[in-house]
């Protein structure tokens, strides 16, 4: 997942929120990665208008009439403002960084709809090599839509609506009766275009949630849904990549578990377990890390605290674990909690001695009780 391009969500309620939605299944956290697939390169575009260029051109000597310079200028215009903005989602796509699709889209469905205005013009001139050539173009434009967008089905079927129905509008004034049999046509078209995208769209979106859920159960613990040591090791990764504030490490271990466990039994030492999990991640703070390292061992990453901060936070988190009884199945158990904590810059040299230093800092909290 993490080599995937990722894009930015839409605003939520907006009308490109409503196009690129996928299946009520797909979690946010899968939905970047799957939104990523509409990122064109501007490469792609480039290459693409290569044939739109033929064919303008050829327009524009065969019929060099007003309207068909207003709306060639006019689309001149639709393209170079679609391949800067999609140099810049470029851009962020080559940072690594969440790719904003929203306007690219927006150019996406303003360049097909003035293929399909051009089309239309087209179909009104009478003349058949032109007829014929932009059929061509916008047939190849709909294969392409669907084989770049299958990841948002209704985008999609909209950017194939812009471009076809035009050219099938235009056909009454073609002046060639036989063409108004692309009006009936049009429908199966359609809805085999529809098919197809779902189809398509069905089996990508199936792949990306079974990568997701794989790489998230190789970061979490199954039994708290909490990092585990390896997702814990990748977000340390990523802090110390992006911030440069002063870095935490808080382990907390429980006192009395193994006892609560013989005595009632391994199903109620898990529940015990989660709901120690519950109450760390509400005793910290949104952008503090929490995770469960084995057994009944956890650990927190907290960014900015100063030593002050640092040894009030500890013993929260130890008042938080040992205040309020458990009700496991109805009954009442008490556990306490052991707290030791190690900062970067301070106690530790680099990320592996801070691991060290935090631990061993739980472990003279421990003989101390």
């Amino acid at each position: 997942m993490a080599s995937r391009p990722v894009a930015a969500l839409p605003r939520p309620g907006s009308f490109i929120d409503w196009l690129t939605t996928a299946r009520s299944d797909v979690p946010d956290e899968a939905r970047g990665p799957l939104l990523g697939q509409l990122a064109v390169s501007s490469t792609s575009v480039l290459i693409g208008m290569l044939n739109w260029v033929m064919v303008a051109v050829l327009t524009l000597v065969r019929r060099p009439e007003p309207a068909i310079l207003a709306v060639t200028g006019t689309a001149v215009i639709v393209l170079a403002i679609r391949i800067a903005v999609i140099h810049r989602v470029d851009q962020a796509r080559r940072a690594g960084r969440p790719m904003q699709i929203e306007a690219s889209l927006w150019c996406a469905m303003a360049w097909c709809a003035m293929h399909g205005v051009q089309s239309f013009v087209a179909m009104t001139t009478g003349d058949p090599v032109l007829m014929v050539l932009w059929t061509a173009q916008i047939l190849g434009s709909l294969s392409a839509i669907t084989a770049i967008n299958f990841a948002a089905p209704r985008l999609a079927f909209l950017l194939v609506l812009l471009c076809l129905v035009p050219l099938v509008a235009g056909t009454p004034f073609s002046g060639y009766p036989g063409l108004l049999l692309l009006i009936p046509m049009a429908p199966p078209f359609l809805l085999g275009v529809w098919m197809i995208l779902r189809n398509f769209h069905g089996l990508v979106v199936d792949t990306l949630v079974s990568e997701w859920s794989n790489a998230r159960l190789a970061r979490h613990d199954p039994l708290t849904g909490l990092l585990n040591r390896h997702g814990l090791d990748q977000a340390l990764k990523s802090i110390c990549t992006e911030a440069s504030d002063r870095l935490t490490i808080l382990c907390v271990d429980l006192d009395g578990f193994k006892l609560i466990n013989d005595t009632y039994g391994h199903i109620a030492g898990d529940r015990l377990l989660e709901e120690v999990g519950a109450r760390l991640s509400r005793a910290v703070r949104p952008a503090d890390r929490v995770a469960r390292i084995g057994g009944d061992e956890f650990m927190i990453v907290a960014q900015g605290l100063d030593p002050t901060a640092t040894q009030a936070l500890a013993e929260r988190l130890v008042a938080t674990l040992s205040g309020e009884p458990y009700l496991i199945d109805g009954t009442r158990v008490r556990v306490g909690a052991s707290a030791g904590h190690a900062s970067l810059p301070g106690d530790a040299e680099d990320i592996a001695d801070l691991w060290v230093q935090a631990d061993r800092a739980l472990y003279a909290a421990k003989q101390a009780r």
